[in-house]
């Protein structure tokens, strides 16, 4: 089970703050080409 300690926000084409990962779900309308990114932030962990 994955666990997700971020926060989910909607953004346009414009891609996520920097120091965050993000997945980008396109959701196009299928009217035009424009699509919603759904955007899940998380912390960036440092690596070992």
């Amino acid at each position: 089970t994955l666990v997700w300690s971020g926060k989910i926000e909607e953004y346009g084409p414009a891609e996520a703050p920097a120091g965050c990962f993000s997945l980008k779900m396109l959701d196009f309308t299928g009217a035009s080409d424009e699509a919603t990114f759904t955007v899940i932030k998380w912390p960036v962990l440092p690596q070992e």
